[in-house]
């Protein structure tokens, strides 16, 4: 009878394989059961796949044909399924955002992962032993960077449902995450568990399942080869850096600093403790991208500032949502972007301020202000009004509170050729002028309410 059944599962798997697409797309996924109800002797289980896909580089062909999805279930110390159910379908469809672990940072490119879940339901008698369920599919993303030939390897996702009543662990986040070139990274892999057992983390390979000849095939049963990563990849450091990631056995949080680019294939298990033994593992399956990062967000505070003693002057943050300045001398409100700060002494000093933009990264900057005994006026002695933006435009440089009243240039002959207060572009009537020493002529009024005239020559260049 059992050589009849077997038969039987190897000549649906032929048939079903006969229609099923060979590509690469899958990233990752983890499977959870849930005890829905104990009748007698019998124990009802809602058992759940969550398939994480490739939807950009994945071939669509391959992401449809997902669906349906092959569960099988296995009695420890078996090789044939009690239950083979070849009519999963999913429940949901959506896109993950692959989320950047720092809000302060921006990545160019795209990234595209579909989630999909799966749940059937498998009634199965009380058992002293554990039983299997099974899920594999071929082939992996040919995006992973630390396994060899993605493309031609599948992967098991599977869940043992113990003998004494149990709800799996079931993991808090969608764990696709960008994390940054060169930058400390933290991402929190852990899970929630509804019977309050104790949980563990622990890295670990993915497990083999499916190929190129078998791209979608009934699943068979365990024990199941780990999947091998490239050199220098292994399952405890998975990007094959010289100061692995670290995953904390107690909090499943993920940390550490990634120094290589690319797209690595990731797998932990959560492990189950009841009175000190260990009672089940969910393991998942996942993507980390690591890329190069610009910054998404910026405080400023503008330029530095040069101003006369006794002066009150206004402060511009801006970029944030919340602000506050860590320097509060004299300073009207250290909770806005835009505060006073009165300045009654000569000297040098800087003033610090934390911001929070919108996204919640957390900036800072300084701006340095310089108090000076009186208000100063500089003119430059040479300009260049030749279109660069550069030095195009003859004007005076004022240090402290002063006022232009008048700008005048005069040839070697004596000639105005420019009289106004916004500065001088070189021109006279429209016309280029050429080049040569022009001489100046300054009206200003000083920050005591002054009125100063000076006088010198400039150098137009050409």
């Amino acid at each position: 009878m059992k050589n009849t059944q077997m038969k039987y599962y190897l000549l649906l798997s032929a048939l079903l394989l006969s229609r099923i697409a060979l590509a690469s797309h899958m990233t990752g996924g983890n499977m959870t059961y849930k005890l829905l109800n104990t009748s007698g002797t019998m124990n009802t289980y809602a058992v759940t796949m969550t398939l994480y896909a490739d939807c950009l580089n994945g071939s669509p062909d391959a992401v449809m044909q997902d669906n349906p999805a092959y569960f099988g279930v296995y009695k420890q110390g078996s090789v044939t399924p009690i239950q083979m159910d070849t009519a999963v379908y999913y429940s949901s469809s959506s896109v993950v955002p692959t989320t950047l672990v720092s809000p302060c940072q921006s990545v160019s490119g795209s990234y595209c992962i579909l989630k999909k879940e799966f749940t059937a339901s498998f009634t199965l008698p009380a058992s002293t032993v554990p039983y299997t369920v099974v899920y594999q599919r071929c082939c992996l993303a040919t995006t992973d960077v630390n396994l060899s030939e993605p493309e031609n390897k599948g992967f098991t996702i599977s869940c043992t449902i113990p003998p004494a009543a149990n709800n799996s662990a079931v993991f808090k986040i969608d764990p696709q995450r960008i994390v940054c070139l060169n930058k400390p990274c933290s991402m929190d892999l852990s899970a929630t568990d509804t019977d309050h057992d104790s949980l563990s983390y622990e890295f670990t390979a993915p497990l083999n399942g499916g190929g190129p000849t078998a791209v979608k095939p009934l699943p068979g049963p365990p024990p199941f080869d780990s999947l091998m990563y490239s050199f220098p990849a292994t399952s405890q450091n998975q990007m094959g850096l010289t100061t692995p990631l670290v995953l904390d056995p107690r909090t499943g949080v993920l940390s550490g600093t990634p120094t290589k680019t690319g797209i690595y294939q990731m797998s932990i298990n959560c492990l189950e403790w009841r009175g000190g033994v260990l009672i089940n593992k969910t393991m998942q399956v996942f993507q980390i991208i690591v890329a190069n990062c610009g910054t998404s967000a910026e405080a400023t505070t503008g330029y530095d500032i040069t101003a006369v003693k006794g002066s009150r002057i206004q402060l511009n943050a801006a970029g944030g949502l919340t602000y506050k300045w860590l320097t509060t001398t004299n300073l009207s409100d250290s909770t806005i972007g835009n505060p006073y700060v009165n300045l009654p002494e000569t000297g040098t000093f800087k003033y610090l301020v934390t911001l929070t933009t919108a996204s919640g990264c957390i900036l800072t900057d300084t701006i340095v202000i310089t108090v000076i005994e009186n208000s100063e006026v500089k003119m430059p002695n040479v300009f260049t009004p030749n279109g660069d933006g550069k030095n195009d435009l003859f004007q005076p440089l004022f240090v402290g509170g002063c006022e232009v009243q008048s700008i005048k240039i005069f040839n070697r002959w004596g000639n105005k050729v420019y009289d106004g207060v916004d500065g001088w572009d070189g021109k006279h009537n429209g016309m280029l002028l050429e080049s040569g020493i022009y001489v100046w002529e300054l009206v200003y009024k000083n920050d005591v309410s002054e009125v100063k005239t000076i006088k010198g020559n400039v150098m137009l260049m050409r």
